[in-house]
């Protein structure tokens, strides 16, 4: 558990309280989680998409549930992937008040063992700030 408090000098029923209190915060994050998940899936699928995410872009949350929180929509990072054919996956990333760090990526499998991935990251287009990478994935 994520236990951030100083328990020292507590009653024994104090340091029950707050251990109750963080057990019911980790179940209700779990079932959130478990349920936001879920409506993910159902949202890809219905768009034809291989995934759709939606997280957290700070995850120093202190172990609350994050829609607890005081939350702007800077504060979360949509991320949504699509397989074209069977060798190519394009994937865009982007916070979703659609300002700062924006990625497309396109993996494509040359072989069963070896995927070429490349990434453009961007901050502005128009100062011509951004990034290109390239990577290749070796299974074996």
């Amino acid at each position: 558990m994520a236990f951030d408090r100083n328990i020292q000098g507590l009653s024994e029923g104090e340091i029950s309280q707050l251990l109750s209190q963080e057990m019911v915060n980790i179940i209700f994050q779990s079932l959130q989680m478990n349920l936001f998940r879920r409506i993910e899936r159902e949202i890809a699928e219905g768009l034809g998409l291989e995934f759709l995410r939606i997280s957290l872009n700070n995850q120093e949350n202190g172990g609350t549930p994050f829609f607890l929180e005081d939350l702007h929509l800077s504060d979360l990072t949509l991320e949504v992937g699509k397989n074209i054919g069977d060798n190519l996956l394009i994937t865009y990333s982007t916070p979703l008040d659609f300002h700062g760090e924006s990625s497309l990526g396109l993996d494509v499998k040359l072989a069963p063992d070896f995927t070429f991935s490349t990434q453009l990251e961007t901050y502005s287009l128009k100062k011509e700030d951004y990034k290109i990478r390239f990577g290749l994935e070796i299974r074996f």
